[in-house]
């Protein structure tokens, strides 16, 4: 049992001393508002805002070249520095959505 101090409350969690703290948190806790993000640094914090501009972009552009994705995307900022991934997946969704 471990003890966490989580939003100004302390909760008791049944996990092993080596399970990562997303899984706790998302898992155990049901905090699923946290995020597994690209998955190097399980972050997140960005991907909302990746969504959204890639959403944006391929609804205006369903071939984007590298230079429309990256000039789409230069207001988001990654702090995993996962951004050519982000373009991969860009070009895959933009793949699907000619197929579609």
């Amino acid at each position: 049992m471990i003890s966490l101090s989580i939003n100004g409350k302390t909760r008791k969690v049944d996990a092993a001393p080596d399970t990562p703290l997303l899984w706790v948190l998302r898992d155990s806790l049901r905090l699923t508002g946290t995020k597994f993000g690209c998955g190097i640094a399980q972050c997140g914090y960005c991907q909302s805002g990746q969504i959204m501009s890639a959403s944006a972009l391929l609804a205006k552009n369903r071939a984007p070249s590298d230079a429309d994705i990256d000039a789409a995307m230069s207001g988001n900022v990654c702090r995993c520095g996962t951004y050519n991934q982000i373009r991969a997946a860009i070009k895959d969704a933009a793949a699907s959505v000619k197929g579609a």
